[in-house]
Formats: C-alpha cells, structure tokens, sequence
C-alpha cells in the first residue's frame, strides 16, 4: 500500500483500494450484527431511533 495521500491513478490501483475498503466493510458486519443481538428490548429500541429521526 502506498502513500495515503498518493492519489490513485490506474484501474488496478482502483480495484486494489475498492477490495480493501469491501473487505473492511464485510469485517464490521459480525460485529453490528452481535450488538444488535445482544440489545434485549429491540422494539422500545427502534421506537426510539425511529422517533428521533435515526436509523436503527
């Protein structure tokens, strides 16, 4: 990986940099998914978000 204010300038580089960021996204989704579990009342929970204008 280079320098992060080195800007992308080929494809490759491209699809290089959007594999990570996809690998990066797919890691964090155990991890709200087991915060979303472990919340015991998750209707009064999303009453909430809803009602002040958050998403869930």
């Amino acid at each position: 990986m280079e320098n992060k204010d080195t800007p992308i300038t080929t494809i490759q580089e491209l699809k290089d940099h959007l594999q990570i960021a996809l690998a990066v996204e797919l890691a964090t989704i155990p991890a709200y998914l087991s915060g979303w579990f472990t919340i015991r009342n998750r209707q009064t929970t999303e009453m909430s978000c809803t009602s002040s204008g958050a998403s869930p």
